[in-house]
């Protein structure tokens, strides 16, 4: 199979095969960007996949093990400890299955966005060495440890993040309605509002903020609803939101990139466009250095980091 930079060039040489060296060579380093962000995109999608089939299965296996709970507390039963204690355990494995997941996409991310800047850099006439590390931020405080907890409250927040998935906003009222958690977390620190930051769903989003949820939290990797906000932004609806329920536009995650660098890194001028609006510093630099602008791969928001209008 074709590599991104091979897939390119091909491309680049059967459409582009009249232009000057120099234009030929812009074209083909576009055309490599667009082919490793396409890659990384693809890669990334799957390991998302995997991850839910795999957290479908254990929430299975959770809502089973609450069920058992539930009827050995109604009945009077004495046999609540063990199921308890396998719920907890489940739970922890639940836990260590993301956190072994999710470094492994991070790791395939950023190697494919430094090949994609370096392209991008490079075109523009940039060094393309990489910039000197940065000291590193403060780390974000750790979602709390997880726990067993009450059965019916578990089931409630679990049906509350599948509803802000699937864009059911009347369904989430009603279980906020019936007691649910707006801040629950699930075993990676996602609460329902980053659920629903993530998919863009603005209207169960402020239903959400006007109950209480906590527009600040971060997750294990201390990301807050504003990073997964930028991956799907079209209009920048739901960054305008987010901000204006309390969020902080300038939160970084354990690797110190702020929203702003999610924006570049997805090519989202929408979301960079309202971002600046709300005070998010183009000079934030992450713990290798990179700010925001070092990462943009598209013109558009290199544009915008530039200060110039697209």
């Amino acid at each position: 199979m074709a590599s991104p930079a091979e897939e390119a060039a091909a491309e680049v040489d059967g459409e582009g095969g009249g232009l000057p060296p120099s234009a030929a060579a812009a074209a083909a380093a576009e055309a490599f960007q667009q082919a490793v962000l396409q890659q990384m995109r693809r890669e990334l999608r799957q390991h998302e996949q995997a991850a839910q089939e795999r957290l479908r299965q254990l929430d299975e296996r959770l809502r089973a093990l609450e069920e058992r709970v539930g009827a050995s507390s109604a009945s009077g039963e004495h046999a609540q400890e063990p199921v308890a204690e396998r719920l907890s355990k489940l739970e922890a494995a639940v836990a260590t299955a993301l956190h072994t997941m999710f470094p492994r996409v991070e790791a395939l991310l950023s190697q494919l966005e430094r090949d994609s800047v370096r392209a991008g850099r490079a075109c523009d006439g940039e060094d393309v060495a990489d910039p000197a590390p940065a000291p590193a931020p403060a780390p974000a405080p750790a979602p709390p440890a997880v726990a067993v907890r009450d059965p019916a409250a578990q089931l409630l927040g679990r049906q509350l993040l599948e509803a802000m998935q699937d864009r059911k906003t009347e369904r989430v009222r009603e279980l906020l309605d019936a007691g649910a958690d707006p801040n629950f977390r699930r075993d990676d620190g996602w609460t329902p509002l980053m659920m629903g930051a993530r998919y863009n769903r603005n209207q169960a989003l402020l239903l959400l903020l006007e109950r209480g949820a906590d527009p600040r939290a971060r997750d294990c990797h201390g990301n807050c609803a504003l990073h997964l906000a930028v991956c799907e932004e079209r209009t920048g609806e739901t960054v305008r939101l987010l901000v204006g329920g309390g969020a902080d536009p300038n939160c970084a995650d354990h690797s110190g990139q702020t929203p702003l660098h999610f924006a570049a890194r997805w090519g989202s001028a929408p979301a960079a466009r309202a971002l600046l609006a709300a005070g998010a510093r183009v000079d934030a630099v992450d713990i290798h250095g990179r700010t925001p602008r070092h990462i943009a791969w598209t013109q558009e928001v290199r544009r915008l980091f530039d200060g110039e209008q697209p």
